[in-house]
């Protein structure tokens, strides 16, 4: 395709679509770049720089390479790094570190690596790390953990497929071995990083079932848990993404030797697995294998190189079908009849395609006890990460839980309808206290007593204030409820004022007694 042709192209990928198309559903779809990379590269190490360029280094065509270039997502274009890597070296792994620069580690040239390097962006330089892997590997994978430190597992070495990990540190510049291990040894698998700040690993080749199944490591345990999902293939070396919506795409892999274009989207959560179909631009452009994917600041994903010569050198977007998530629209506790303050729900664009909203409504049981004061997201048209708002309220009915949704005439495959909850409690209207005098006529008690209840802004909660005069000495007053005491405060004769502040509101009379003290 000539140049020209893919800018224009992915100009329309890029863009805003026209508002006559406001309500066509906007399906997941993968577009060649219609440019060559700066190297034609299979088995490549991938990973996102912080500005949202991509660097991509080493791999091998024919040779292992020492080369590296970055692929710049508002030229559409890879532009050469002019400094070469430390080594050549294919079917590495790599990752980003907190500090922007990119840690590449393992890999092979003839022979296997257990040293590792890092890609400073602002110098674009490459440097060694002093530290060395505890186990030299090829076809592992590498996923950056939130407190910084890089996991990096699996993988093949001297004749076996590994299921041992190591963790590398980037204060320290140091690997340490793990004491979990993978539940299956696999070379040649993805791993992600997902939002959860857990890790997904999943397919490859060795141990029976690897191919078929999925694991995930948790870093604060520092175990590994089996998933057990509809599992996609019987193959290896296939590319994966986590992407915004919290699905992670799975796209190419071999198997039987043969490079394929197949896709799908795995959900991290219950380990489900679907097929996007063969047809509408939901596969690959050409068949992928030993290729690399990194995800883009505006939610796509780019795919690059692979073993198929014909794949070596392209490039190849995948654009997530429109999407949004929804936050904010649990509303607690209130009580019936009463208009409460309204809640504000965030509605955020998390597709590859802009976000087209024609309409919002409400529906479900209960949707008579919510309406929609003020609505931003009717006519919105939200590009990756924007939000609009819906200003919404709950006046309850009845007693219990209420439930409606939010449903958005949109450009979804199919719409997120956002859900609706609340609780609906009956007013509270609390007895007066009563006096208990236990000794009476002793001149000694309270020559009058003046209470009050009142709820506070928590519903769930009340306070209850006394007004009395008591005889010198000293006293101990009760609150009590249902014969049972629930607080009581020790005063002194005279004029009192005392308030009892309760976490939880009971229905019915309160009692203050008060007793007097052994002088």
């Amino acid at each position: 395709m000539p140049l020209a042709a893919a800018l224009a192209l992915l100009a329309l990928l890029w863009a805003t679509a026209s508002p006559a198309l406001a309500a066509e559903p906007k399906a997941p779809l993968f577009a060649a770049l219609g440019i060559e990379t700066v190297d034609g590269r299979q088995g490549a190490v991938a990973a996102p720089l912080t500005d949202g360029r991509v660097l991509i280094a080493g791999g091998s065509d024919n040779l292992a390479l020492r080369s590296a270039e970055i692929f710049d997502p508002v030229e559409i274009a890879f532009e050469p790094v002019p400094n070469l890597t430390r080594y050549a070296r294919s079917r590495a792994t790599a990752a980003p570190l907190p500090d922007g620069r990119v840690l590449i580690a393992g890999g092979a040239n003839e022979v296997l690596y257990a040293h590792a390097e890092v890609f400073d962006p602002e110098t674009e330089k490459f440097t060694d790390v002093e530290d060395e892997m505890t186990t030299g590997r090829i076809k592992g994978v590498a996923a950056a953990l939130p407190d910084g430190r890089v996991l990096i597992a699996g993988g093949y070495a001297e004749g076996e497929t590994l299921n041992s990990a190591e963790v590398f540190d980037p204060v320290t510049e140091t690997f340490s071995a793990l004491n979990a291990t993978m539940w299956r040894g696999r070379s040649g698998a993805i791993g992600v990083d997902l939002p959860s700040g857990k890790v997904l690993i999943t397919g490859g080749s060795g141990e029976s079932e690897a191919a078929r199944s999925t694991e995930v490591f948790d870093p604060v345990t520092e175990t590994f848990s089996a998933l057990n999902p509809e599992a996609p293939d019987e193959s290896s070396l296939a590319v994966g993404a986590a992407l915004a919506d919290g699905q992670v795409l799975i796209a190419g892999g071999i198997a039987g030797g043969i490079p394929r274009r197949w896709s799908g989207l795995l959900d991290p959560g219950s380990g489900s697995f679907s097929f996007m179909p063969k047809e509408g631009g939901t596969q690959l452009t050409t068949e992928r294998a030993d290729a690399i994917a990194a995800r883009l600041p505006d939610g796509k994903v780019l795919i690059s190189g692979g073993s198929w010569p014909e794949a070596r050198s392209s490039a190849e977007i995948f654009v997530p079908a429109a999407a949004l998530r929804g936050v904010g629209g649990q509303f607690g506790i209130r009580v019936i009849g009463e208009e409460a303050a309204p809640v504000t729900v965030v509605v955020t664009s998390l597709g590859g395609w802009s976000l087209e909203i024609d309409a919002v409504s409400l529906s479900g049981a209960d949707a008579a006890d919510f309406s929609i004061l003020a609505d931003t997201c009717t006519g919105a048209r939200l590009s990756f990460g924007e939000t609009c708002t819906l200003s919404v309220r709950f006046t309850p009915a009845r007693l219990g839980v209420a439930q409606a949704f939010l449903d958005f005439d949109d450009n979804e495959l199919s719409p997120t309808p956002v859900p609706l909850t609340a609780t609906g409690v009956a007013p509270f209207v609390p007895e007066l206290p009563v006096v208990d005098r236990p000794v009476p006529p002793d001149p000694r008690f309270a020559t009058s007593v003046r209470c009050a209840a009142k709820p506070l802004a928590n519903p769930r909660r009340a306070k209850v204030t006394c007004r009395f005069s008591l005889a010198p000495g000293a006293w101990e007053a009760r609150l009590l409820h249902a014969g049972r005491m629930l607080i009581r405060r020790q005063v002194e004769g005279g004029r009192q004022r005392l308030t009892f502040k309760l976490v939880r509101r009971l229905h019915g009379a309160y009692r203050l007694q008060l007793v007097p003290l052994p002088q």
